[in-house]
């Protein structure tokens, strides 16, 4: 059995307590930590109309008292968000799995944030991983995977097109999506459109996979112009304004050769205008590569999955920061029965 607790219960915290439940002989939840204050000593159950009798709490030193041998952290995207999480997680002994986009790979963005947590978990003698769909799997460690059967790689090119229609309103904003070409561009400009978050970390983690010098990052994020009328539960988009966001990250090595490609159109409703949604990866070399898949793997199923497939593989991990790219290829774990 291993010892595992929760922090966060949004829509990914959920899915991973569903999975953590569904392997009653393998997992022993330990405890569950929220955020809400509002959800303080509501059951597990309760929260997902399942049967369990752990309480979440904010008490986030009673759960690591309880020594748990896993940690799993779905709450923020950026570093700063989750240090105040994972810090008294890793002092406890605990091994962490993270949603976090910027812990995929952690040196891309805050290299001292980096050094210092894998000085820390090292002194703890326990790991740190990052992961998720997108960065963690569909634009990274998937298209290290396929580099496993060429002789040569020379470049990489890939994309990933989904629907942001299932999304609440602080996705929405981040897209742009409901705006204005003018107001799209405004926001751009002062960080409130952000796009895609993980592009560095995904072209920094292929480039480790792959010993590969990356040396310059750029990153474009134009707007999606619908031409038909588009509405969710939580934006209502007219034509002509704004219902997504293409966002680019590219790679260049040191002689300016464009050498990773990442191409991430987000947008409600694709279909409305024929657009499909989909994974696709192309590797230029010897063999070349180009792999389709549609529909888009789902974002959220995805994402908790994958964190709890890494559940039975930490352990084994070295100490310190590790990456998807360092780990055992993981694989579906099944519940004994």
């Amino acid at each position: 059995m291993i010892k595992v607790a929760g922090w966060g219960t949004g829509m990914m915290g959920q899915g991973l307590l569903g999975y953590v439940l569904d392997r009653p002989s393998d997992i022993d939840l330990v405890g569950v930590v929220v955020t809400n204050p509002a959800k303080e000593g509501v059951s597990v159950g309760e929260l997902l109309g399942r049967v369990c009798n752990v309480r979440m709490t904010t008490d986030f030193d009673a759960v690591l008292a309880k020594r748990p041998d896993v940690v799993c952290i779905n709450t923020q995207s950026n570093l700063d968000e989750i240090t105040e999480q994972v810090e008294p997680a890793v002092k406890a002994g605990a091994n962490v799995i993270c949603i976090a986009e910027k812990l995929a790979y952690p040196w891309a963005s805050d290299p001292e944030w980096a050094r210092r947590f894998d000085r820390l978990a090292k002194k703890h003698s326990v790991s740190i991983l990052g992961t998720g769909i997108n960065p963690g799997f569909v634009l990274d460690a998937l298209i290290v995977m396929f580099t496993s059967v060429c002789l040569r790689v020379d470049r990489i090119e890939a994309s990933r097109v989904n629907d942001l229609s299932p999304f609440g309103p602080t996705v929405m904003k981040g897209q742009g999506v409901g705006t204005t070409f003018d107001e799209f561009q405004k926001g751009v400009a002062d960080g409130s459109i952000v796009g895609h978050i993980g592009f560095p970390e995904s072209i920094c983690l292929i480039a480790r996979a792959l010993n590969w010098k990356i040396a310059r990052i750029v990153e474009t994020r134009e707007p999606i112009i619908t031409s038909v009328e588009r509405s969710t539960p939580h934006v209502h988009v007219p034509v002509g304004n704004v219902c997504g966001c293409r966002h680019v990250g590219r790679g260049y090595d040191e002689s300016g050769e464009l050498k990773i490609e990442l191409i991430h159109p987000q947008q409600i409703h694709p279909g409305l205008e024929g657009q499909d949604t989909g994974d696709y990866i192309k590797v230029f070399g010897d063999p070349g590569i180009n792999m389709a898949l549609t529909p888009e793997i789902p974002g959220g199923k995805g994402t908790y999955a994958s964190t709890g497939n890494y559940i039975p593989l930490i352990g084994s991990a070295p100490a310190g920061i590790v990456t998807v790219v360092d780990m055992p290829l993981p694989r579906f774990w099944t519940p004994t029965i």
